[in-house]
């Protein structure tokens, strides 16, 4: 086990591979966050655990859920609109209206990954 969590990033791709694969995000992600592939499991289990309508994207209505449920606010008035607005601009790093699990994992990393 150790030596593959140690060795697991010098994994090759195989040549001719044009397009990325679920194993290929994985594998990047888990490299630019410096994590295993079993604690990126979780995030993604929790990222779509928040998915409540399973479109594969988080949307600001689904987000907002999200932020009381990670914050334990009791209320919606524990966490001010002006607030939930900053963080949803700053996860939703493309302006698209939703947020991927690329995003997710930079923003959720950056917050609340150490915190747990």
């Amino acid at each position: 086990m150790f030596w593959y969590r140690d060795h697991i990033f010098a994994i090759s791709r195989k040549p001719g591979k044009q397009q990325k694969t679920a194993d290929d995000l994985t594998l990047e992600l888990a490299k630019k966050h410096h994590c295993s592939f079993i604690e990126l499991d979780k995030v993604k289990l929790k990222y779509d655990s928040f998915d409540l309508d399973k479109s594969g994207l988080i949307e600001y209505k689904e987000f907002e859920a999200m932020m009381f449920k990670l914050l334990n606010c009791s209320s919606k008035s524990d966490l001010p609109t002006n607030r939930m607005l900053r963080f949803w601009q700053e996860v939703d790093k493309d302006g698209s209206g939703s947020v991927d699990f690329c995003e997710f994992t930079d923003w959720y990393f950056k917050y609340f990954a150490s915190a747990q």
